[in-house]
């Protein structure tokens, strides 16, 4: 019965959650046993905190004055005298900082929680250490990590450890300690807010300064017979080997060596558990990681339940290089398990062995179950706890892992089934099976007190595992086969990052809690009539929808996702008729707190009124909701007569109209009425009255040689909902090509030529090439005069003897629809008669014969080859028609100079601003 309660992308990635009563918040529904439980984890620069049903009560963005947070460390019941989470009292959330180098010189951490008069959360305190301290010179940045308060009186004391990962000896003959690492405590007081200011600075005389790194892990806490129990992890090391002091252990500690610490926190003061244990002759490799751990394995010999587990790593790098290896010890620090010859001093049992540079995954449960499951002599029952093994971890995945049940027991030596006349060590392996993933937990998740068994999660990349282990008497345990695979689960394209179980609605059965690096998932059973739908429904009248609007549906989960949702429909409200019941989706994700759909209406409801209903998809009968009547309308569409012109390419067409359903329209139109093309669009408002232009596109219909100037398309309206249309009737719409922007101008050379110029910037459509084209006939046959790059921006045409006075040019960019048709007269010279004699020397006189069309006032000039201005021969003088005139030059320049040898050019000019021009040549 395990399913998916609800999902949340706000707490992701390589983040550890923490599960407690943070906030007392009442019961979800009134018959469930407990009160929900709440997932606090720090996101980025967030502190996310969500409760039972997956709701954010708090997504709290750090500010400015909040630096450098990197985790929650732990939660903190502001009541406990033990340091547990008791659900009694306010707690708190301890957050941990980075390493960093800070303008104010302090090593620091933060406590959070919620302010209960408007259950807002806040920085409550910030709790530093002062590094300004001249002995720290030049270690002037820290790192802080919370692991554990504890109530005492009116006090409330919080322990941190500190770190600084790369310290260096400021001066070789310290006397306090030259940087800072270890244990430290801060009285916090009655955690009132008055963050920022002032802080919480550390209990000097209870400052635990130690030599090797102690914050690379967290930290082990037990509360044994009434004290508080504290073991610190160490991580020695490399090139400091000085011994630094403190006032709380019996000696000073090395950095370079790896250490058992172990500490009491029950008074004002802390106190060693027990003198400090170098492990440097139990280790056999080079910086280690040693994590140390409080577990209850219950030795069945004394009855002894609460030992030390000392768990030494190797990464393989950075010069970690070891086998790694499982020591035990117990309470007060003695060494139980060795790893030197079992035969010689201190004639102590081996240790667990592993393999070279790993990591260990460490969980503790009772495996083994109820006390009938035995095979005498070989596998009595353990009673209590058993150690749960992995070589993978979280961080460090291991080729060849192996999942191993471990057990000590100080009485008679067992037989080992196989081989014979073997025993098994004190400490030793129940079984072992290779398998991939590391453990995540145990848990008697499945709550079944017949087996008493708790089940071991295992996590692998994207996948869970669950396994129990089978009865010593089965025959596939005595085959090697131990354990018996209960549940598996894949989140796909995801890796998890962590996995915890806690009843976190509180229902009294417990939940998985998986995070991967894009959501937190939460599985486990999911609570009934969680499902209330909140629109459409309760509409003081019907409502009526068209085809192809949307329909959102909205609904509300109690529980964030009460699994996914089937839609139904019921035509005209029948559901005694399977025949009007339309299943509009099925199996809709429903996953957050609120749920929506929005349904794109579509011919299964179209003509029909009825109602919908949401339902779960797995308990339908138990967890629904049904909306008011709806009524579904078709659509229909009206358009007004178009204007009886022609429409150039480029240019808008007006339409206007009545639409009725429909929400928007769309132009189309056809060359051969086969193909057609979608061109503008236009929503409609309410009324359903339209009024709109779309510009016709650049219509390819119209070649450079084509004769005629204009052609036609078929066109059409086109009303659109979602996937329905309506069309009008079809349109015959006459048009013609954009206009090619051109101007004519005379030539400026002694040839009789014309240039034509255009600019494309002033093109409606972009041109490639231009080609130009003649038609001596009106227009019915075109001939081709030459084809250029648009880019020239002109043409000079040499005008062919013979020619007509007024031939029709065609100016054509060829594979667009740019194209222009234009009437050119006047393009044969005919107004100069004679130049004479050409060429001449000075001082000949040369002789202009010419006429004029009209009574003008005319301009004659010289120009030199380079376009230049070299003489006026007449300027506005009046000419009369039908008369021959004649003007002269004797070759001499304005200033009096006379004309240098070459070519020259007489222009006549016009009063309306025609002009001809003729060539000259002077010679000697």
């Amino acid at each position: 019965s395990v399913s998916l309660k609800w999902s949340t992308p706000l707490i992701s990635g390589d983040v550890k959650p923490l599960i407690g009563n943070i906030v007392p918040n009442s019961k979800i529904f009134s018959n469930l046993p407990f009160a929900p439980n709440e997932i606090a984890a720090v996101v980025g620069e967030r502190l996310v905190i969500l409760d039972g049903k997956g709701k954010p009560l708090s997504n709290y963005v750090f500010p400015e004055t909040v630096s450098g947070v990197i985790g929650l460390s732990a939660l903190f019941d502001t009541l406990s005298s033990s340091g547990a989470i008791n659900s009694m009292g306010q707690v708190v959330l301890g957050l941990e900082t980075i390493e960093a180098q800070r303008q104010d010189t302090l090593a620091v951490a933060y406590i959070a929680g919620f302010k209960q008069l408007d259950s807002s959360l806040q920085i409550l305190r910030r709790i530093s250490i002062n590094l300004r301290d001249n002995s720290f010179k030049p270690n002037s940045s820290a790192s802080l990590k919370p692991i554990m308060a504890r109530k005492q009186d009116n006090n409330f004391y919080v322990y941190a450890t500190a770190n600084m990962s790369k310290p260096v000896i400021g001066d070789e003959f310290f006397v306090e300690p030259p940087f800072l690492r270890g244990l430290a405590q801060f009285n916090a007081g009655q955690i009132i807010s008055e963050f920022p200011l002032p802080d919480v600075g550390d209990v000097r005389s209870s400052r635990v300064t130690l030599g090797p790194e102690v914050s690379f892990a967290q930290a082990s806490y037990t509360n044994f017979e009434g004290k508080n129990l504290l073991l610190l992890p160490t991580y020695p090391s490399t090139g400091i080997d000085d011994i630094i002091p403190n006032d709380i252990t019996t000696g000073g500690t090395s950095p370079s060596t790896p250490y058992l610490l172990g500490f009491d926190l029950s008074s004002e003061s802390i106190v060693e558990t027990f003198p400090l244990v170098d492990l440097s002759s139990v280790v056999k490799g080079n910086r280690p990681k040693i994590k140390s751990y409080y577990v209850d394995l219950n030795d069945n010999a004394t009855g002894d339940s609460l030992f030390i587990l000392v768990c030494e790593e190797y990464n393989g790098r950075d010069g970690s290089q070891g086998k790694s290896a499982i020591h035990l010890y117990d309470r007060f620090g003695n060494q139980l398990t060795s790893s030197e010859n079992i035969d010689e001093p201190p004639y102590l049992p081996p240790s667990y062995q592993g393999k070279d540079n790993h990591y260990w995954s460490v969980a503790t449960g009772d495996i083994d179950g109820y006390s009938a499951n035995e095979w005498l002599p070989f596998f009595p029952n353990n009673r209590g706890k058993e150690l749960v093994v992995t070589q993978s971890t979280r961080e460090f995945a291991f080729a060849g892992s192996k999942l191993s049940i471990l057990r000590y027991n100080s009485g008679p030596e067992i037989s080992k089934p196989s081989p014979p006349d073997e025993y098994l060590f004190p400490f030793d392996t129940i079984c072992t099976q290779k398998i991939k993933g590391w453990v995540a937990c145990v848990n008697d998740f499945d709550g079944d007190d017949a087996n008493g068994k708790e089940e071991i999660f295992l996590v692998d990349g994207s996948d869970i595992m669950v396994v129990r282990m089978r009865d010593y008497n089965d025959m596939r345990f005595r085959m090697g086969m131990p354990f018996d695979t209960v549940l598996t689960m894949t989140i796909p394209n995801q890796t998890i990052s962590n996995l915890a179980i806690a009843d976190v609605d509180g229902d009294g059965m417990n939940d998985m809690v998986v995070t991967t690096y894009d959501t937190t998932y939460v599985f486990g059973t999911p609570l009934a009539q969680t499902l209330v739908l909140n629109t459409p429904k309760y509409l003081q009248q019907n409502i009526s929808y068209c085809a192809g609007d949307t329909l959102t549906f909205e609904w509300e989960n109690l529980i964030n996702g009460s699994g996914n949702v089937d839609i139904y429909f019921i035509r005209n409200g029948q559901f005694w008729d399977s025949l009007s019941i339309v299943k509009i989706i099925s199996n809709y994700p429903n996953m957050t707190e609120k749920g929506s759909y929005k349904y794109h209406i579509d011919n299964r409801v179209i003509g029909y009124s009825g109602y919908f209903v949401v339902a779960n998809s797995s308990n339908p009968a138990r967890n629904y909701d049904t909306s008011s009547y709806i009524t579904f309308n078709k659509p229909a569409l009206r358009l007004d007569n178009i204007e009886d012109r022609y429409f150039y390419s480029g240019s808008e067409i007006n339409l206007s109209g009545e639409a009725y359903c429909l929400d928007s329209l769309a132009f189309e139109f056809s060359e051969d009425g086969t193909v057609w093309y979608r061109i503008g669009t236009h929503k409609l408002d309410s009324a359903g009255i339209f009024d709109f232009k779309v510009q016709l596109p650049c219509l390819t219909i119209f070649g450079c040689n084509d004769s005629g100037s204009e052609s036609s398309i078929l066109g059409r309206v086109i009303g659109l909902k979602s996937i329905f249309a309506d069309s009008t009737n079809i349109l015959n719409i006459k048009v013609k090509p954009s206009p090619f922007p051109v101007s004519m101008d005379s030539s400026e050379t002694a040839c009789p030529t014309k240039e034509f110029k255009w600019d494309p910037l002033f093109m409606q459509f972009p041109c490639d090439t231009v080609s130009i084209l003649v038609s001596l006939d009106g227009g019915y046959n075109f001939s081709h005069i030459a084809s250029v790059p648009a880019v020239q921006k002109n043409f000079i045409w040499k005008i062919p003897t013979g020619l007509r006075d007024t031939v029709m040019m065609r100016f054509c960019c060829e594979g667009s629809c740019i194209r222009l048709d234009t009437l050119m007269g006047g393009i044969a010279p005919k107004y100069i008669k004679l130049v004479a004699p050409n060429p001449f020397r000075i001082p000949e006189i040369m002789q202009l014969v010419y006429t004029v069309p009209e009574a003008t006032r005319v301009n004659i000039r010289i120009f030199d080859q380079a376009n230049m201005l070299v003489k006026e021969i007449v300027r506005s003088e009046n000419r009369e028609p039908n008369v021959v005139h004649c003007d002269y030059w004797d070759g001499y320049l304005t200033d009096g100079s006379p004309a240098a040898n070459g070519m020259y050019y007489v222009s006549l000019e016009f009063g309306n601003g025609a002009r001809e021009i003729y060539p000259v040549f002077i010679r000697k």
